[in-house]
């Protein structure tokens, strides 16, 4: 994501401190950071009221954020933002935006809003707005948003979609918005118990991904039948002539548990606007994270970042489509990553020039880390490593809001 600067703070609705950092904001820098690197790591997470209620990588909102100013070769704490308001879903940051809103009862006793889910939305490429999907339980019909940059809806687009799927995530070429419907709904008897979470994995429902036009009103999305899976990032979509790819981290089922072992893989669908048809691979295996040079959105990209776990801890991964090949970064058992962000440099427009910065966390030391590697060379030693002096989450909602425009990518 891009935005202007204002006041030495990339414009993502944080409060930076009057005057500069204050000197207990400024935190300690191992290593040098890349002079091109200039912009706002930000992350977010439940508000304590709702952290309850927030798992398996689905945010409650109210959500609150916050940020690490990364610029001149220093680093430092942004505030966190008040939490998000169920009136503006999104938030003003809408790379960020919860997963869930649960029905919103007033104190004078009557119902607001009721429940929602949200896609992670995505922004158009080489574009300003957004684009999600949203659901409601009880209702048989979902919505196509359009989002400004900060976050206000300007436009939404029914359509029929039974079942209140949960949808993490949704892919966008320039044609269509490329709808996921898997076995994962809303269950009423869940909700009444209390779960924390009252979604299902239904075995037996049908999974399918379906092309909605983009820009159009009053459509219905096109539907094409695949093997059940569950779908928690969209890494890319693009046209390809009559085809679409979609590119994502699947897993066989949602909500796993230890005794039923899911290795989390990159697949890619290839869906035939005209005839319906579909064909998928697998690309890489292993991957529970995966993002791309944004720049290359919307196109067939070469390369992908992600992270994988293992029982010798987690790696830090950088796929190149092109040749099959892949370079890794170990880490020893016991830390944590988060969904790493990639931070282009704004002097070269070439796929894959940046940076990775990535959030890791200690819960045992109670601390974490920010680490800043080239992004094509995750290999060797990060660049820099940025000390966090608490346990900072490690989570799935994390991302880069540049200082700066970045050129646009070539081949």
């Amino acid at each position: 994501m891009t935005a202007g600067v204002r006041g030495g703070d990339p414009g993502t609705g944080l409060t930076a401190p009057a005057g500069g950092p204050a000197a207990h904001d400024v935190l300690s820098v191992q290593g040098a950071l890349p002079a091109g690197l200039d912009g706002c790591f930000l992350l977010s997470g439940a508000h304590p009221v709702t952290a309850a209620r927030s798992c398996g990588g689905a945010v409650a909102g109210p959500h609150v954020f916050s940020g690490i100013r990364l610029g001149g070769g220093e680093a430092w704490w942004l505030r966190a933002e008040l939490p998000v308001r169920r009136d503006d879903p999104l938030g003003p940051v809408p790379a960020l935006a919860p997963s869930l809103w649960f029905a919103d009862r007033r104190p004078s006793g009557g119902e607001g809003p009721g429940p929602a889910a949200f896609a992670r939305p995505v922004r158009e490429a080489g574009g300003t707005h957004w684009h999600t999907i949203a659901t409601y339980p009880g209702l048989d019909q979902a919505e196509h948003l359009v989002a400004a940059p900060d976050g206000a809806i300007v436009r939404a687009e029914p359509f029929s979609l039974p079942g209140a799927p949960l949808m993490q995530a949704v892919g966008l070429t320039r044609r269509y918005v490329v709808v996921l419907d898997l076995p994962v709904v809303h269950s009423r008897a869940a909700e009444l118990i209390g779960a924390r979470l009252p979604y299902v994995w239904k075995p037996g429902r049908p999974a399918r991904i379906g092309l909605l036009p983009r820009d159009a009103q009053g459509a219905e999305p096109r539907w094409t039948q695949i093997e059940p899976c569950y779908v928690p990032h969209v890494v890319n979509a693009y046209d390809d002539g009559d085809q679409v790819v979609l590119d994502g981290v699947s897993r066989a089922r949602a909500f796993s548990s230890p005794e039923e072992p899911d290795r989390p893989h990159l697949r890619r669908w290839v869906l035939d606007a005209a005839t319906g048809s579909v064909t998928t691979r697998r690309l890489v295996d292993g991957l529970e994270t995966a993002v791309l040079d944004e720049r290359a959105s919307g196109r067939a990209g070469r390369f992908v970042f992600g992270t994988a776990n293992s029982a010798d801890g987690p790696r830090i991964v950088v796929h190149d489509l092109a040749t099959g090949l892949s370079g890794e970064h170990a880490l020893r058992p016991g830390l944590r990553v988060g969904r790493p962000v990639f931070a282009p440099d704004p002097h070269c427009a070439q796929e894959g020039a940046g940076w990775l910065v990535v959030p890791v966390q200690d819960a045992a030391r109670r601390c974490g880390e920010l680490r800043v590697f080239d992004a094509l060379a995750v290999g060797g030693p990060p660049r820099a490593v940025v000390r966090l002096p608490v346990a900072a989450p490690a989570g799935w909602r994390t991302a880069w809001c540049a200082a700066s425009v970045p050129e646009t990518v070539t081949g």
